[in-house]
């Protein structure tokens, strides 16, 4: 997700609401569950799957 920052307090949200609207930039992506759900490759392949939604992350973010 991108363009929630600031959301974390009321205050925060008071003050997204006073500004013009963000647009919000949304990927999905289907993704094949490994042949082991458990393990070491279970945990290398989350890995390696959570470090490439963090790149997906800042590339939307740098188009914004």
């Amino acid at each position: 997700h991108v363009g929630f920052d600031g959301l974390d307090t009321f205050a925060g949200i008071l003050a997204a609401l006073a500004r013009p609207r963000t647009p919000i930039r949304m990927r999905v992506a289907r993704v094949d569950p490994p042949s082991q759900l458990e393990g070491p490759g279970f945990d290398r392949w989350l890995d390696d799957l959570w470090l490439q939604v963090d790149r997906d992350v800042a590339v939307l973010r740098s188009d914004s």
